[in-house]
């Protein structure tokens, strides 16, 4: 894999001049100028980090993520509906992360907003990389290449992800300095589905997810659980058809758990014989 980090803001003048420009420079700079004039051409995204990664499959991954780069404003003589979504889009963080490969190609856009958390220690809407909830996009095409006997299938997703940061023991910073911390994230999603031979189906899907690990699980001291999800989603054009609530057409569930102390089921020593996973 390779990664850079860009340091300078790449703004929407920027990117349309460098495309516009292999057309025309006239062009270019016409558009260019139309933008500035509305103040549109200085908004961006800064602090990008650029990430590729390449596989033996073969396949072919490049993400960028950063922070909006917004116009300078006159604060003083902004209005107060204006300031509010300067300052909400300022806090966002945008994803963009595009995968190719023989079996299909798929673009992921994601706009997530900082991380909500309160005075207490009871529990925060943040994620592990401390993002708050996300919306995100995507796009997906199997197969890349179509190929006789053989359709290619458009997939479109829309949804929120919302993550959760839940004190369950300790939680009282007071009297404990090591609080037990478990996180969650909650997704809803509507995803649409076009084959060319079928008729289109529209899901909408949900699921909860426990990322990472619960040490001593619902107070168990020998019960711990990793990476825990239940999901499922509901086909609604069958819905529509039957005007009921038709059975799930696709259901998720999984979990890893480990029976013993954590320290035991953290280091698996084979030998040891004190844990069961």
């Amino acid at each position: 894999s390779l990664s850079a980090l860009v340091s300078d803001a790449i703004t929407v003048n920027q990117v349309l001049y460098v495309t516009l420009n292999q057309i025309s420079e006239n062009v270019a700079d016409k558009t260019v100028d139309f933008l500035s004039t509305i103040k549109l051409g200085d908004f961006g995204i800064e602090n990008v980090v650029l990430v590729l990664e390449v596989d033996a499959f073969p396949s072919i991954e490049l993400s960028l993520s950063g922070n909006p780069a917004l116009p300078a404003i006159d604060r003083n003589n902004t209005d107060v509906t204006s300031l509010f979504f300067y300052d909400l889009f300022d806090g966002l963080n945008f994803g963009i992360t595009s995968r190719i490969s023989p079996g299909g190609a798929k673009l992921e856009l994601s706009a997530s907003t900082v991380a909500q958390v309160p005075n207490d220690n009871s529990f925060a809407v943040v994620d592990l990389e401390g993002n708050g909830f996300t919306i995100f996009f995507d796009y997906e095409v199997l197969p890349l290449r179509a190929t006789a006997g053989l359709s290619r299938t458009q997939i479109v997703e829309f949804g929120l992800r919302l993550p959760l940061r839940i004190c369950v023991r300790d939680c009282d910073p007071d009297i404990s300095s090591d609080p037990e911390i478990i996180y969650l994230e909650g997704e809803v999603s509507v995803t649409q589905v076009v084959e060319p031979l079928g008729v289109p189906a529209t899901l909408l899907g949900g699921k909860l997810e426990l990322v990472g690990e619960w040490s001593n699980a619902f107070g168990l001291p020998i019960l711990n659980i990793y990476n825990a999800v239940a999901g499922a989603k509901f086909d609604l054009s069958k819905a529509a058809a039957t005007s009921s609530i038709p059975p799930p057409s696709s259901l998720t569930l999984g979990a890893a758990a480990c029976l013993g102390s954590s320290d035991a089921c953290l280091k698996q020593n084979s030998t040891a014989k004190n844990y069961i996973f």
